[in-house]
C-alpha cells in the first residue's frame, strides 16, 4: 500500500478557541511520526516561526482595496501553496488560517481548487475546527464546518472541543444543539486545559508545553529556572505538563492518522 499525503488546515473564525496551541501539539507530535513536512500560514505568528524554523511559508493576504481593484489578488498570493501540493513537495502540508480571513481563504481555495488539486496529487485532507463550550464560539464553528465541506466536501473534519472547567451537561439545550451540530458523527477530540500560570511561566521560555514535557524534569526545570520561575513551581509545572501532553497525545492517537501508513522519512 501506498503511503498516505496529508493537508491538514487549521480553521476557526473565532478567535481565542486555542487554534494555534491546538496546530503546534499537534505539530510537535506530527514530528515524532514524520520529518518532512511543511507549514503555511495564512497568518503572521512569529511563535510558529521560532518554533518550526525553515518549516514555515508565511502568506500575507492583500489589503481590502488590493482586492477591490484586483479580483484575482487573493488567488495569486494562495497559488504558491496550490503548487506545492500538486508537486508533491511534502508528503505533510499544515495549513493555518488566521480566523479574521476564514470565509476569505476558503473561497479563494474554492476558486483554485484545492480539492481536485489534491485528489489529483493524492493526498487525503483533514480539517481541524476548535470551538469553545460558548454560544458564538459554537455558532462560528458550526459556519467554519459547513464552508469547509463545501469547499473540500471528502475531508475528514475534526472539530476540536477547547476545554475550559465547563461540563456538558450543564449547557442550555441551544448549546447541546449547537454542540451535536458540531460533532454530527464526527471523531471529536479535546484540547485539555492548562492553567494561566502553567502557560505564562512556558511562553517565556520560548518552547511549547509538548517540548517542555518531553524534557526530562531537570532539564525543563532548568528552563523555567532561567525565566524567574522557582524550582519549586517549575517542577510543578512540568508535572501539570506532562498530564497535559499525555492526555492531548491520547486524543491524538484516536484519529485516522497519520499512523502506520503515513509517509517517513
Amino acid at each position: 500500500m501506498a503511503p498516505a499525503m496529508w493537508i491538514f488546515l487549521f480553521i476557526s473564525e473565532k478567535g481565542g478557541v486555542r487554534k494555534s496551541s491546538t496546530l503546534i501539539a499537534f505539530l510537535d507530535y506530527l514530528s515524532a511520526l514524520v520529518s518532512d513536512f511543511l507549514i503555511y500560514e495564512i497568518d503572521d505568528q512569529t511563535r510558529l516561526r521560532a518554533l518550526f524554523p525553515d518549516r514555515v511559508t508565511t502568506i500575507q493576504l492583500p489589503d481590502i482595496e488590493a482586492v477591490r481593484h484586483d479580483d484575482l489578488a487573493d488567488v495569486e498570493v494562495l497559488s504558491p501553496l496550490i503548487d506545492q501540493i500538486l508537486d508533491r513537495r511534502s508528503p505533510i502540508i499544515a495549513v493555518d488560517v488566521a480566523g479574521s480571513v476564514d470565509a476569505r481563504v476558503l473561497e479563494t481555495l474554492l476558486k483554485l481548487d484545492i480539492a481536485g488539486a489534491a485528489s489529483e496529487s493524492g493526498y487525503k485532507v483533514a480539517v481541524f475546527t476548535p470551538f469553545l463550550l460558548e454560544h458564538d464560539a459554537m455558532l462560528l464553528a458550526t459556519r467554519s464546518i459547513k464552508r469547509a465541506t463545501l469547499v473540500l466536501p471528502d475531508a475528514v473534519i475534526v472539530p476540536v472541543l477547547a476545554e475550559t472547567g465547563d461540563r456538558v451537561e450543564d449547557l442550555s439545550k441551544e448549546h447541546q444543539r449547537l454542540r451535536k451540530a458540531i460533532e454530527g458523527d464526527r471523531l471529536l477530540i479535546k484540547h485539555p486545559r492548562l492553567l494561566p500560570r502553567a502557560l505564562a511561566a512556558v511562553e517565556k521560555t520560548g518552547q511549547s508545553p509538548y517540548r517542555l514535557a518531553e524534557m526530562s524534569l531537570d532539564e525543563a526545570t532548568k528552563r523555567f529556572m532561567e525565566t524567574g520561575t522557582s524550582r519549586a513551581l517549575a517542577r510543578g509545572i512540568w508535572s501539570e505538563l506532562v498530564t497535559w501532553q499525555d492526555a492531548f497525545r491520547r486524543q491524538f492517537d484516536r484519529l485516522p492518522f497519520p499512523g502506520e501508513n503515513t509517509v517517513s522519512t
